[in-house]
């Protein structure tokens, strides 16, 4: 294995791993282990703490792996519901604009005039003097 293809074990790049330890940036194959015990040795870190620190990155990772099939489920399935799937991506792309515009200026003009109307009907009925 060559020092630039070593795998990252705690986030740090390879090229970080040569200057950290002030080696030359020649491709000569060093094992990754060898580096990782070097780090270790150097930052007084457990093998504890970097297992932890592995499962905990596996562990975001696989959140937002779900998150993302979650969020394309329902992408799927706004466009099974609305029939955009038949559409041309030039298409979809123009209703969803129009479909966002139309949305996000009715939440505008509700912000902006509902509590105006909100105070005539509390008014109307006397319940606000």
């Amino acid at each position: 294995m060559r020092l630039i293809d070593c795998p990252n074990y705690l986030g740090i790049d390879s090229m970080d791993y040569l200057t950290a330890f002030g080696c030359s940036f020649s491709l000569n194959p060093l094992p990754a282990k060898f580096l990782y015990f070097i780090f270790r040795i150097r930052n007084n870190i457990s093998p504890k703490k970097i297992l932890q620190s592995l499962e905990e990155s596996k562990a975001v990772t696989m959140a937002l792996g779900t998150a993302w099939k979650q969020m394309s489920w329902l992408y799927y399935q706004y466009l099974l519901v609305t029939a955009l799937y038949m559409l041309e991506p030039w298409e979809r792309t123009i209703f969803n604009s129009l479909l966002i515009s139309i949305v996000g200026m009715a939440v505008y003009t509700g912000y902006v005039f509902m509590p105006q109307h909100i105070m005539a009907i509390l008014h109307y009925f006397e319940i606000v003097p």
